[in-house]
């Protein structure tokens, strides 16, 4: 799926390795949750950690932003999986931007990181018809992340 590697943060003791999209275990229809690989190394113990991820749809809205807060992070390497649960994206090309910040310091940010194809085979569904409308009206609207540690 779409990837992006050795991404340049702001601070010298903090780096962000790739930040990937996993479009193998994403499921077809809508609202499926989207799953994020972030790779990043701190040479420093950090306190609470966000990561905000905006979306932006092809014609350069923000459509949702999603956030998630870690408590702390260790010296040495992460990778984290970041699922965003409820998006209600509807079917289209969506760019994705990240940024991290600790306490009022951003270590990172980047627009339009990875890019991502949301495809569906039940669109024309009159029961989703609705949900698809509503979906429209959440712009800049918060959305939490999920957060699972897959290495130490």
């Amino acid at each position: 799926g779409p990837h992006a590697g050795n991404l340049a943060a702001r601070v010298p003791w903090f780096q962000i390795a790739s930040l990937a999209f996993e479009q193998t275990r994403m499921e077809v229809g809508f609202n499926k949750p989207l799953r994020l690989r972030l790779e990043l190394a701190t040479d420093r113990h950090l306190g609470e950690t966000e990561i905000v991820l905006p979306i932006i749809n092809s014609i350069g809205a923000r459509i949702v932003t999603d956030r998630a807060v870690l408590p702390s992070l260790s010296p040495g390497v992460h990778g984290l999986l970041l699922k965003i649960a409820d998006h209600r994206l509807i079917p289209g090309t969506y760019l994705i931007s990240l940024t991290i910040r600790h306490r009022a310091e951003v270590l990172f940010t980047q627009e339009q990181v990875i890019a991502l194809e949301l495809v569906t085979d039940e669109i024309e569904d009159p029961l989703l018809t609705p949900f698809l409308t509503r979906g429209k009206d959440r712009f800049g609207c918060f959305c939490p992340i999920e957060i699972e540690a897959t290495t130490a």
